[in-house]
């Protein structure tokens, strides 16, 4: 029995931006795994800047000639890059070009063979690397793409099939038998660095030496664990970042490291996981971190009292007061990075926020979502930072004409409570008025005239402040003389009416992507309307549905992904494409509706409303009874689409983004995921709202949709407030909804035929004709933008 390890980190390339934190994370690791007590290897071996020869040698070398009972290890920080044509993964070396990856890089086809042909029956391969996105300032992007966005999902995937393994002994120290392939991002993000080593693997490092990842307080720590333990600090951290875990077989429960976490009388990892247990709650207060920690340690009245009592209780067992001290700076560490980050993008907020006088125009609000992402935040810390922000400034002005003790509400209030909405609720406000307000009373609940007239006068400010910048800036409209919104009195009454078609050819165009989109493309037989309209109106532009190929499920970034490599003429997405990915493959999209998701329970829960925050919880594992939200004393079961849908990361993203609780389930298709709840008196699910709304178990009883709050003080929202089994189309309003999503038409923007067609066909489904069936089918009007 031996562990052997092979660490390659690539700094220095050719052609590549230079990524000088791998070198760190390669020493640091190997100082981990070399040590007897931690990770035990045999031998760990460091390749550093290796050219694509010299890295594919290793990497057999690796693999070949083992032991049945030997442990693997393979990590790899560096750049990954994909080659447009063969549309495979490649892991970038010194000399890697960026025209001939194929041959200047090693492939994740050529790994696979060399695991597939050892003998070993434990393989671990942990990569930190990324494939798309835009640098951020103070970090370092770890990934490139070339000439396209990288969807490495496949390929990684392929990774974790092992052949059965039937091996007698099963030695302790090893663990489970298989192979696990640990990620530092989705195919989507971006995998960081700080001054020093990757955000990723600072926590993997950290998690071994510490002990801290042994969850289940054995004395080992699995790959499991350790990948669930990085999730959670990068979480806490307010990273978008999401790790994946592909294991095959019994490859989550290989053995990685010991620790010593369960021995008591360790006095450092027993105040390790009594601060630990503090950090959560400060991750999800909705007040500014920097209250909560000052100095480097935790400065909550009653934490600090109990911490400082635990400190003295260790004390004749050897933890010293400095020591102590570290362990809570090290604690700390993730919710210090998120507090930066907040901090930054408050700074930016406010910014825009002065400039547009509390309102923002589209385009800053795209300019904000970018930096947001490229500060690797979060939406649900975006949104408590503005909400914050909003607060502070209308208690302000409270303060500011309080002091000049008036008699009644001023009426300026009424028009900066308007400017700054959706962020502030009646509940907040009032008690602001009572606070500065004595003797005036709560707000009132309507506006006086002359309120209205002032609040006309700032939003026709604001158009004319808009139309001198589109003067100064002049955008072409993507779709020629298409309506630029559903509510424009000049839209086109019939779908016919489109002008300035392009002359398509008499062939068939391919479509496909999001499930989302099933009504809208269902045929006339079947019960559709939009689809036969535009035949109708059109009937040499021919439509074909194309289910994605074998292996893939359908989703919108399935969609994309088919789109870019030209299976598709036209992609159908429920979420937004980054900026990064329409660039580097050439692709606009037309928001063309709007779609709400809704959360489905069974009756017997005894539930009928929840938080985002209760959400939350429940799909990440801490709440696990109904009994907890004052229903019945029953263990909750969530379900989930798979992580290729859309509905499932537009939630995870402004949701529950972090470790998913133990026992989800994930049904393939939104009509199993219904039948799951329906018969589960503890299931939960969430998908798109009309595909609730056309099921009869909503009608008959058999689920229940649930009311909606962004949080405990907002108002309960719920999607059929008139309980006739149809969306209220007001929760499309100013935000009202918490959980609301764009519908996309996507085309190559090639000058083909193809592109014709994209365009036809977003023009067409703006018409003001297929904007009513939308909102007949449950949707909400979009922005045709």
């Amino acid at each position: 029995m031996a562990k052997i390890a092979l660490l390659i980190g690539i700094s220095d390339y050719c052609e590549l931006p230079r990524l000088p934190a791998t070198t760190r994370d390669i020493e640091e690791l190997e100082q981990v795994l070399r040590k007897t007590e931690i990770g035990g290897f045999d031998d760990v071996r460091l390749l550093r800047d290796p050219n694509a020869h010299d890295m594919k040698v290793a990497i057999a070398e690796l693999f070949a000639n083992r032991k049945r009972e030997d442990l693997i290890l393979l990590f790899f920080s560096g750049h990954g890059v994909k080659d447009d044509r063969d549309g495979k993964l490649y892991f970038a070396t010194a000399d890697t070009r960026k025209a001939h990856a194929t041959w200047t890089a090693v492939s994740a086809q050529e790994i696979l063979d060399f695991m597939r042909n050892s003998p070993s029956k434990r393989q671990v391969v942990i990569l930190d690397c990324c494939y798309s996105g835009a640098a951020v300032t103070g970090v370092v992007e770890k990934a490139i793409n070339i000439e396209k966005a990288v969807d490495v999902d496949s390929n990684i995937k392929g990774l974790a099939i092992l052949p059965n393994v039937n091996v007698n002994s099963h030695i302790d120290d090893l663990g489970g038998e298989g192979r696990v392939v640990l990620t530092s991002s989705t195919s989507t993000q971006v995998s960081l660095v700080d001054s020093e080593l990757s955000v990723y693997t600072k926590f993997l490092i950290e998690g071994l030496e510490t002990g801290s990842a042994d969850e289940g307080d054995n004395g080992f720590i699995t790959a499991h664990e350790l990948h669930k333990y990085i999730k959670q600090k990068l979480t806490t951290a307010g990273s978008r970042m999401t790790p994946e875990f592909y294991p095959s077989h019994e490859g989550f429960e290989i053995v990685l490291a010991r620790s010593h976490r369960s021995q008591s009388g360790n006095p450092e990892l027993e105040y390790r996981r009594d601060v630990e247990k503090y950090i959560i709650g400060a991750r999800n207060s909705s007040e500014k971190i920097s209250n909560y920690l000052a100095n480097n340690k935790i400065t909550g009245s009653t934490p600090r009292k109990n911490l400082d009592a635990f400190r003295d209780k260790l004390k004749p067992l050897g933890l010293t007061v400095q020591r102590a001290d570290e362990i809570e700076s090290e604690v700390l560490e993730p919710l210090k990075i998120l507090e930066e980050k907040r901090r930054k993008y408050r700074e930016a907020y406010i910014d825009d926020l002065q400039n547009d006088q509390y309102s923002l125009h589209d385009e800053n609000r795209r300019e904000l979502d970018k930096y947001r992402r490229r500060l690797d935040l979060q939406k649900t810390d975006q949104d408590l930072i503005e909400r914050q922000v909003h607060l502070e400034t209308y208690e302000e002005r409270c303060r500011e004409l309080g002091n000049q003790r008036a008699n009644q509400l001023p009426d300026e209030l009424s028009v900066l409570r308007a400017k700054l909405q959706p962020h502030l609720t009646d509940d907040v406000v009032d008690s602001l008025h009572k606070k500065y307000f004595p003797n005036v009373g709560s707000s009132p609940k309507r506006i006086t005239p002359w309120v209205f007239v002032a609040l006309a006068l700032v939003v026709l400010g604001v158009a004319l402040s808009q139309r001198t910048r589109d003067a100064q800036n002049p955008t072409p409209s993507p779709i020629p003389n298409s309506p630029s919104s559903p509510d424009n009195s000049n839209q086109l009454d019939r779908i016919s009416d489109v002008p300035d078609v392009p002359d398509l050819p008499n062939v068939e165009f391919k479509y496909g992507g999001s499930t989302t989109w099933a009504p809208l493309r269902r045929p006339k037989e079947e019960g559709g309307k939009i689809l036969p309209a535009i035949q109708d109106a059109f009937p040499n532009f021919r439509l074909k549905y194309e289910k994605p190929p074998e292996g893939q499920k359908d989703g919108s970034r399935t969609g994309i992904s088919m789109l870019t490599k030209k299976q598709l003429d036209i992609a159908l997405s429920s979420d937004e494409t980054p900026a990064s990915e329409k660039q580097a493959s050439n692709l606009f999209e037309v928001k063309v509706g709007k779609d709400a998701i809704a959360i489905i329970v069974n009756p017997d829960s005894g539930i009928t409303e929840l938080t985002i925050e209760q959400l939350q919880q429940i799909y990440r594992g801490g709440i696990t009874n109904w009994k907890e939200l004052g229903g019945k004393d029953l263990p909750i079961q969530p379900y989930s689409r798979s992580s290729e849908s859309s509905t499932t990361g537009f939630v995870g993203e402004n949701v529950f983004n972090g470790t998913p609780a133990s026992n989800l389930k994930r049904p393939d298709t939104p009509t199993k995921g219904i039948n799951f709840v329906k018969n589960d008196p503890g299931g939960i699910f969430f998908l798109s709202a009309p595909e609730v709304f056309s099921q009869d178990s909503v009608k008959d009883g058999s689920v229940v949709v649930l009311a909606l709050k962004k949080d405990a003080s907002s108002l309960s929202i719920a999607l059929d407030s008139n309980k006739n089994f149809a969306l209220d189309q007001s929760i499309f309003q100013d935000g009202k909804y918490p959980l609301v999503r764009g519908l996309y038409v996507v085309y190559r923007n090639d000058k083909t035929e193809a592109e014709k067609a994209g365009k036809a066909y977003a023009a067409m489904l703006c018409t003001k004709q297929a904007q009513q069936l939308l909102k007949d089918l449950g949707y909400g009007r979009g922005d045709c933008k």
